[in-house]
């Protein structure tokens, strides 16, 4: 007895203040029948240690049973006992308990707690009674200070609930009989706090719902009997799915295609303007007699500017080149957005009427070339000057085409090529963004 109760460490944890609620202080009593009993005549029944009849319980709270059984009626007794003899009755049960734990294998530690559990319980319910407070024997050291030296079981009572609470599923024996405990009279020091009796009460409920919960933990299995299949576990491998490796192809191949689009149209660029940068090559120059000119009012040219006068007039487009071969050069300061192709209604008319006054002169072939300015352009849709130019070259050239059934047409963009004004200020930028419609080919 006295080895097991050496070293003990359990009543010396720090404190921390539980959460309260108020509940119900009607909780029914697990010796509530035993107490009545104990009521009827408590002096002769004060020393009687008797068995209860307690089932499905812990071997840790059967052992404890007579000692269960003296708090039941102990809390009836109304007048002073003989402390002397009432101690020592105690004391001797306390032992008798400790031997029925060793006799069945339950560990020194597990003992100590459940004997501290026990001996707080006793001198709480004790002291607490009016007979005791006012006999001399009050000076007597208590249980808990006599066989595990602490002076504060009411307060460490209750931190040893909170640590046990921790673990329930390992301390659940012990929760178990510190609720019959708390049941049967053990108050600690909720006696003297001013919300005690509430504070108590949730805290005895909260143990009631623990120990429940755990110990009809394998009852509420839906199917007790079940047998499953036997799978051991298996490391997960990491699989890079197949439908990952397209989307992030699909990508790839995208990104590289925008790259070398831009790439590609930035070189195009640098390449149309060395080339334009080439001194022509001077062809060598034969006498030949000079053909007969036609008549000025008979020309492709004057015919062409007698049909638009009009528009020549509001400057919306001028024509050059030769008489047999002229120009058409439209002003693109309205006609087309920044970097854009989309040609607004208004020009839309003019160039369907360029294509009737062409289509009135029996024309085989038509050209319509495309010129911007020096600024470079680098989009996803036009790479390069050269596409903008081509583009917008092409959307003039299908307008027209609605008017020139029969006439073969082409577009070619030049880029910012054979510029006829200078880059480097915006008069001159304007004039180079530009489209030329040049009427050429035999006359039918």
């Amino acid at each position: 007895m006295n080895n097991f109760l050496e070293g003990n460490n359990y009543h010396n944890h720090g404190s921390d203040e539980d959460p309260t609620i108020v509940i119900s202080e009607d909780y029914p009593s697990p010796l509530s029948a035993r107490a009545a009993k104990f009521s009827n005549d408590s002096n002769q029944q004060i020393f009687v240690f008797d068995d209860l009849n307690i089932k499905n319980k812990s071997d840790i709270t059967k052992a404890a049973a007579p000692l269960l059984s003296f708090m039941a009626g102990l809390v009836k007794v109304q007048k002073e006992p003989d402390f002397h003899a009432l101690r020592s009755s105690l004391v001797s049960e306390l032992y008798k308990y400790v031997e029925k734990l060793q006799n069945i294998g339950v560990d020194n530690m597990t003992i100590q707690t459940a004997h501290y559990i026990l001996c707080a319980s006793l001198d709480d319910i004790v002291h607490c009674m009016p007979w005791f407070l006012q006999a001399k024997q009050a000076q007597l050291p208590s249980l808990s200070a006599e066989f595990h030296h602490d002076v504060q079981s009411g307060s460490r009572f209750f931190l040893l609930l909170k640590k046990l609470s921790t673990s329930p599923s390992s301390s659940l024996p012990l929760l178990e009989l510190m609720y019959y405990c708390m049941s049967l009279g053990m108050r600690g020091y909720y006696r003297f706090s001013p919300n005690g009796a509430a504070e108590f009460s949730h805290s005895r409920e909260e143990l009631y719902l623990l120990i429940t919960r755990y110990q009809n933990k394998d009852r509420n299995t839906l199917s007790p009997h079940c047998q499953g299949i036997f799978n051991p576990y298996k490391p997960l491998k990491f699989e890079f799915p197949i439908w990952m490796a397209g989307i992030a192809a699909a990508i790839f191949i995208i990104f590289s295609y925008i790259a070398c689009s831009l790439i590609l149209g930035n070189n195009t660029d640098m390449l149309m303007g060395e080339v334009s940068s080439i001194p022509p090559v001077s062809m060598p120059i034969r006498d030949r007699i000079s053909a007969v000119s036609l008549a000025d009012d008979s020309s492709l040219r004057h015919k062409l500017s007698k049909g638009l006068s009009k528009e020549i007039q509001t400057e919306e487009l001028t024509i050059k080149g030769s008489e047999m071969v002229p120009v058409i050069r439209l002003n693109m300061r309205e006609m087309f957005g920044t970097a854009a192709t989309g040609i607004s209604p208004k020009y839309k008319i003019l160039l369907e009427k360029i294509g009737k006054e062409i289509s009135l002169n029996n024309v085989s072939r038509v050209k319509v070339v495309g010129y911007t300015d020096s600024k470079r352009i680098h989009t996803l849709l036009y790479p390069s000057n050269y596409d903008l130019s081509l583009a917008r070259a092409q959307s003039i050239a299908t307008i027209l085409s609605s008017q020139l059934k029969n006439t073969k047409i082409v577009s070619i963009g030049h880029g910012e090529q054979n510029h006829i004004g200078d880059n480097k200020t915006e008069e001159g930028r304007q004039l180079n963004r530009r489209v030329e419609i040049v009427v050429e080919g035999d006359i039918k």
